[in-house]
């Protein structure tokens, strides 16, 4: 009897595959889940926040006269909304309102309980074996008990730090702001602020908050949800590129090149999409890199949000959203890359018209190939949210959130919503869209109570 006891418990303390425990989905945040929703879809229930989040910057300049742009995301932009994570019957979220982290009911929206910090949690908590991880601007890495909300550890690198003043508020000058990853039993995360000053990273035990090694970095700015391949970390910085670190030891391998930007994506093959690339540029560009050459794979101009699954790449650019064919793309680009390269040589070296003629028509090819690797496309506006669930891609905007069939771009369901939709999480039946009021929206395929 006790052996069975203790199955049934390890089984309900194991994520399902139609969770989303974690933000972006995985620790890839490939934000792409094979659950499937039910439409059209109803709204069941809202949570609404007396007080919309409070984020740690800025956005970017409205407009740039010298760089002739406007209209640019913030490259720090990883605290608009509350985004969830959401496991079982329950809906976790960190809010930078009320330092808490908050579970409420998946099925009716109510809260369950509420554990508060000293400090903004800007992320969602990280599910893991029955317990949430989470980090605050307090300096602080927690565990809490998912069922109950109690604190089991609570871990901070630097054991005396004076508290500094920010928008009316104390805050630790190492505060964590690049949520809180579990992987193989180490929870990893960054305690960072400016990089004139140190930065920490950290592992740590995820069942004990023992220290596995904690690296003392400079010239980083930890701040961006963290990312996670077998060996490596990934750490997006906002306005300066994304790191990468040895998961073992915690060393610095490089960085990433010609990126930035905080919504970072590692794809199955360990390719690396970062957005948005700078903020002197007339418009976002979505930038793949492979992080072992640092070379581009490809750049796709006037885009805002992508994810990649399988074969192919989703994602909206200048007023359309569209489906390609992620192989033919980068092979296309690959070759327009090096006609460029070769014509620049060609013009130093003053070749014959004849000669850079043939190069420019080899790039004019390859243009058409980039053009043909096209699956589908589609006029939608403007996303600030993508995620792909089963067959259906979810898109969150400004006042609306809407799906669409992945395989033509058709949409089957759209509903409207005050402010504009920043996080998305599909799970167990349910879709969940936060926006940058402090609501929470929950839409499945049948009725619910209204909160």
């Amino acid at each position: 009897m006790r052996i069975v006891s203790v199955i049934l418990l390890l089984v309900s303390y194991s994520a399902k595959a139609g969770d989303w425990p974690s933000f972006g989905h995985d620790n890839r945040r490939s934000h792409v889940t094979d659950e499937k929703l039910i439409f059209p879809l109803k709204k069941t229930w809202t949570y609404e926040s007396p007080v919309p989040p409070q984020t740690a910057w800025t956005g970017p300049a409205r407009w740039d006269a010298f760089a002739k742009n406007e209209g640019l995301q913030s490259m720090r932009n990883f605290d608009p909304a509350f985004f969830v994570t959401s496991v079982g019957d329950s809906v976790f979220f960190g809010s930078s309102a009320d330092h808490a982290v908050h579970c409420l009911s998946a099925e009716t929206g109510d809260e369950t309980w509420v554990s508060f910090a000293d400090g903004a949690v800007r992320l969602p908590p990280t599910w893991a074996g029955g317990r949430l991880y989470f980090g605050a601007d307090d300096g602080f890495a927690r565990c809490l008990d998912a069922e109950s909300g109690d604190e089991i550890w609570k871990f901070r690198p630097v054991e005396e730090a004076k508290l500094i003043p920010n928008d009316g508020k104390l805050m630790s000058p190492f505060p964590v702001r690049t949520g809180v990853l579990i992987d193989d039993g180490v929870a990893f995360f960054g305690a960072s602020l400016f990089p004139w000053e140190k930065s920490y990273l950290c592992a740590i035990d995820a069942k004990t908050g023992g220290k596995h090694f904690v690296t003392e970095q400079t010239g980083v700015t930890l701040q961006g949800i963290f990312l996670a391949s077998s060996d490596r970390l990934y750490a997006p910085q906002g306005r300066s590129v994304p790191l990468i670190f040895a998961k073992s030891s915690g060393s610095k391998l490089g960085d990433i090149p010609g990126t930035g930007g905080v919504y970072c994506i590692l794809t199955e093959d360990a390719q690396f999409i970062a957005i948005p690339n700078n903020q002197k540029s007339g418009e976002d560009t979505v930038r793949i890199a492979n992080p072992e050459s640092r070379e581009t794979i490809l750049n796709v101009p006037g885009a805002n949000r992508m994810i990649a699954a399988g074969r192919y790449l989703y994602f909206h650019q200048r007023q359309k959203l569209k489906a390609i064919d992620r192989a033919l793309a980068s092979a296309a680009q690959a070759k327009i890359s090096a006609a460029q390269k070769k014509i620049t040589e060609l013009k130093k070296a003053k070749a014959s018209a004849q000669e850079i003629k043939l190069i420019q028509n080899t790039e004019s090819e390859a243009k058409l190939e980039l053009s043909s690797a096209e699956f589908w496309s589609c006029n939608q506006p403007v996303p600030s949210a993508l995620v792909l669930a089963g067959d259906h891609l979810i898109l969150g905007g400004d006042g609306v959130v809407f799906a669409v069939l992945k395989n033509t771009g058709e949409e089957v369901w759209k509903a409207d919503l005050p402010g504009r939709v920043y996080g998305l999480a599909v799970a167990n039946g349910r879709l969940f869209a936060s926006t940058d009021r402090g609501h929470i929206f929950c839409y499945s395929g049948v009725g619910g109570a209204v909160r």
